[in-house]
């Protein structure tokens, strides 16, 4: 004697299918939250300083890590205070001003605020020492 299946059960694997759609996938949502988003290619896409939208650096807690002079270039290696790395040169605009000069020891800044002009210099800081 063999025992009938329940009324409404499945007695065939075509009409399991049938109950998921096919089509019917999950998508996600990664916030970023200022770090890189781990879904996009680490190569290409490169976006430069002008494009993006990015505004200029703050010099409000810019640290010089480093100051490369060469026959035909110089730039400062500058940190900011969360840890991101920049290169900037004499002429590169930072939040409220330009970068006026660089020197083989520190970086000079000129800033504009509230209609007065004034310099900032801030010194290369060496490995080991503390920033100041």
């Amino acid at each position: 004697m063999t025992a009938a299946p329940p009324s409404g059960a499945a007695t065939s694997g075509a009409t399991l299918r049938e109950a998921v759609p096919e089509d019917e996938h999950v998508t996600y949502h990664y916030n970023t939250l200022g770090r890189r988003d781990p879904f996009q290619p680490l190569v290409g896409g490169f976006v430069g300083a002008d494009v993006g939208g990015n505004a200029p650096p703050d010099v409000g807690g810019l640290t010089v890590v480093g100051i490369v002079w060469g026959a035909q270039d110089r730039f400062a290696l500058v940190e900011d205070p969360r840890g991101n790395s920049l290169v900037l040169r004499e002429g590169d605009k930072v939040m409220n001003g330009v970068v006026q000069r660089l020197s083989r020891t520190d970086m000079t800044v000129k800033l504009s605020a509230d209609g007065q002009d004034y310099s900032v210099t801030i010194p290369l800081t060496r490995k080991g020492e503390p920033s100041k």
